[in-house]
């Protein structure tokens, strides 16, 4: 349970580790109170950047999950997070690869915090990020990989 919620929200893991790391090192080389302003300005820096990085992928709900999956077309399913890195990191490739997929697959992107992802947990006991589950034309679970980015090449070849 623990990887998982550090899998999920590895950045936010990130930024507390290295708090302390840098009230530490500024309290040695100035003084305690520029230590303490130096921490607040950190947390506001970071809470800044959790909110750049939020994505906001299109809202699917379960309905539509399941009309997608049943409708005759094949479904690529990408679950990912808006606070992992490696999600973060891989999002030019998925974006890639989802316009390079458009005319062949329906792809889905789903956030780990929505209401649909904790239906696909339960549904297809998914557990790491980023997540991709291709279903096909008749609504089976046919193909999964995580973590790393599947090939445009790798997806036509199961279709």
């Amino acid at each position: 349970m623990l990887l998982k919620l550090i899998n999920q929200y590895s950045l936010i893991v990130i930024v507390l580790a290295i708090t302390p790391l840098v009230t530490y090192l500024i309290w040695s080389l100035y003084s305690l109170k520029w230590a303490i302003v130096a921490t607040i300005l950190f947390l506001l820096l970071s809470a800044g950047l959790f909110y750049i990085v939020r994505s906001s992928p299109d809202e699917v709900d379960i309905q539509d999950f399941k009309n997608s999956i049943t409708s005759g077309e094949p479904v690529l399913l990408v679950i990912q997070s808006d606070f992992c890195i490696a999600c973060l990191s891989a999002q030019p490739s998925i974006d890639k690869l989802t316009h390079e997929l458009s005319s062949h697959f329906q792809v889905l992107r789903v956030n780990t915090r929505s209401v649909l992802a904790k239906y696909l947990r339960t549904m297809y006991s998914w557990e790491f990020v980023p997540t991709f589950i291709l279903f096909d034309k008749h609504g089976n679970e046919v193909w999964r990989q995580t973590g790393k980015v599947p090939s445009t090449d790798t997806l036509l070849s199961m279709r």
